[in-house]
């Protein structure tokens, strides 16, 4: 009797501790799993403006959508000094503190392209932001930036429209030496081909380059195509100016920094340059009551970025799934997604497929204000 006494308060513990663990689960929340990312940016070195701009951004969008979502957002930050080879010790050092983040986001061609071995091996997903389409050889990637035809094929459809008016007989494109400079500058000429034009020439240039020299061999060109990003920009177009006053010069979107603009004659009627679409009045008013300026093309970029990564991971949990590298995949691969310039699609190799829009220097003189009277670095 006694046995059985025993046996039944067992069994009626055991039966409290059932209820109040399933009471407990119902409605206490499990916790909520961190999404860790580890930003490797360019703080300093040649691209360090842009490596604040993107650490800033990063930084808001994170706090913005943790508030916004309820989400816990886990940001581990290092320099890649704008250099691949300090960008793999910096993947290496920040892994090692922590295993468990999920998500690498970089900047620069030769940055990302160094440590997206690395990633792929370690299971993790990279954000490339203005980088090459070679990392599309990688499937664990998100390439946050106009693909190479679109902007070639903006560049080409400038150069009918602003050329309808005068003889456009000699064009140069002129490039930055990089995996970036060179694709774009390939297939920008293969679209100027199409129009007639009865001499296209084509010349890299780097960081230190004889800029000079490089403008007096095409000085004589009625059109200036240049592909690049730094200070390098500003010099060639201050320089080519010296010579010739008339002729067309189309930049690609990193003209919009501080660091080219500073150096050349504005407003300039003959220049232009491509960039993205407007973005949404709510982001232009977020960046202008927060950071006190206006949201520049780094901004947007990675804005984007984790815009795509923190809406893929919602709807990853909310199917009841781990975030991890093959679900992320899965989930932005051909989606459209409402972005700071409106919808845009992702294609299957994880490309943001941007729109190009043709902008004239009287924006770029207002930009130069509005950099001058922000303090980023």
């Amino acid at each position: 009797m006694k046995h059985r006494k025993a046996l039944l308060a067992i069994i009626g513990v055991v039966a409290v501790a059932i209820v109040g663990w399933l009471i407990y689960r119902a409605y206490v929340p499990p916790r909520e799993e961190v999404i860790k990312i580890g930003a490797i940016l360019p703080l300093t070195g040649a691209a360090a403006e842009f490596g604040h701009y993107n650490l800033q951004t990063t930084r808001l969008a994170i706090e913005e959508f943790e508030k916004k979502y309820s989400l816990s957002i886990r940001l581990y930050v290092e320099d890649s000094k704008s250099s691949p080879k300090e960008a793999v010790s910096a993947y290496r050092k920040m892994t090692s503190l922590d295993e468990g983040i999920q998500i690498i986001s970089c900047e620069l061609s030769s940055v990302c392209m160094a440590i997206a071995p690395m990633v792929e091996r370690d299971g993790r997903f990279m954000m490339a932001i203005a980088a090459t389409p070679r990392l599309n050889e990688f499937p664990n990637i998100l390439r946050i930036y106009p693909i190479a035809t679109v902007e070639a094929a903006a560049f080409a459809e400038a150069i009918a429209k602003l050329g309808s008016q005068r003889i456009l007989s000699k064009v140069v494109i002129l490039y930055i030496n990089d995996e970036f400079g060179v694709s774009t500058a390939e297939a920008t000429q293969s679209e100027l081909s199409n129009l007639g034009i009865k001499e296209i020439r084509k010349e890299s240039y780097a960081s230190g380059s004889d800029i000079r020299s490089i403008v007096l061999k095409h000085r004589d060109c009625d059109a200036v195509v240049l592909v690049g990003y730094g200070k390098e920009m500003g010099l060639i177009i201050r320089e080519f100016r010296n010579y010739n006053k008339t002729a067309l010069i189309i930049a690609s979107p990193e003209i919009a920094f501080v660091d080219p603009l500073s150096l050349i004659a504005l407003p300039d009627p003959n220049l232009f340059y491509l960039d993205l679409p407007d973005p949404k009045p709510e982001i232009v008013s977020l960046y202008r009551r927060r950071l006190a300026r206006s949201p520049n093309l780094v901004d947007l970029l990675v804005w984007d970025g984790v815009h795509i990564l923190v809406s893929s991971a919602l709807s990853i949990r909310g199917q009841g799934k781990s975030v991890d590298t093959q679900a992320i995949r899965s989930r932005i691969a051909g989606t459209r997604f409402d972005l700071s310039v409106g919808p845009t699609q992702v294609d299957n190799s994880g490309n943001v497929l941007y729109r190009l829009t043709l902008r004239d220097s009287k924006t770029l003189e207002a930009l130069l204000t509005n950099f001058r009277s922000s303090n980023v670095r």
